[in-house]
């Protein structure tokens, strides 16, 4: 897939850094879903873009009609499966780049990345490719992440509280 393949961007976590990313990439043409947990997080991300986008009209940077085009490619979502079905590119953003790894872990499916990292160390025999031991416990555990409701964040929770076993 090339940047001339991309249609559609998903972005997760409307955040100041979230909002920010969904609305550049609506300003460069691309149609936008911006996910988040509840409504209101995703109007406030909104208000503060067209607030943003305003100013560029009003120093005029942009023309108004610019400004509606652009809104009018974001559609927000708070259903992450629906989000992502017409999604060619994904953003998952929160708490910033530290939490990345781990969320992005418990999203894709903690087995996963363990059998991963697994069938890796069993090739290679590299200590330093073995599976790390606190995704060898959630596993074990049967803490898969999002698709069990647990793995380094617990999911039952409004938004997402990490972990602490």
């Amino acid at each position: 897939m090339t940047l001339d393949d991309i249609e559609g961007v998903l972005v997760v976590g409307a955040g100041s850094m979230g909002s920010q990313i969904a609305m550049q990439a609506a300003l460069h043409g691309y149609r936008v879903t911006l996910n988040d947990l509840t409504t209101e997080l995703l109007e406030q991300a909104m208000k503060g873009n067209r607030e943003q986008l305003a100013r560029r009209v009003a120093k005029g940077q942009m023309t108004r009609a610019q400004m509606d085009e652009a809104v009018a490619r974001i559609r927000l979502e708070t259903d992450l499966d629906r989000a992502a079905r017409d999604a060619d590119l994904y953003y998952l953003l929160e708490e910033g780049v530290a939490a990345f790894p781990f969320k992005l872990a418990d999203f894709s499916g903690l087995d996963i990345g363990y059998n991963a990292r697994l069938e890796t160390y069993q090739v290679t025999g590299d200590p330093k490719d073995a599976p790390p031991k606190a995704l060898e416990a959630r596993v074990t555990r049967g803490q898969l992440g999002r698709k069990t409701g647990k793995g380094f964040y617990d999911w039952s929770t409004t938004p997402p509280t990490p972990t602490t076993d």
